[in-house]
């Protein structure tokens, strides 16, 4: 799976991004962002003001 199939689970991006695992891959995007990916993609759907992150195209 690449990183743009929509089917690719979290531990599958992790470990495609270079993690160690899925936790670690959860932690540098917290501290990135300040949220945890969860949080992160409800806020994308949701929040006018995370407009920019849409453009990315990918989810977390």
């Amino acid at each position: 799976m690449s990183i743009s199939d929509s089917k690719a689970t979290a531990a599958d991006l992790a470990a495609q991004a270079g993690f160690a695992d899925q936790s670690h891959m959860g932690r540098a995007l917290k501290r990135a962002t300040g949220f945890a990916p969860a949080a992160l993609n409800r806020k994308i759907a949701t929040e006018e003001a995370f407009w920019c992150y849409r453009l990315l195209g990918d989810r977390f």
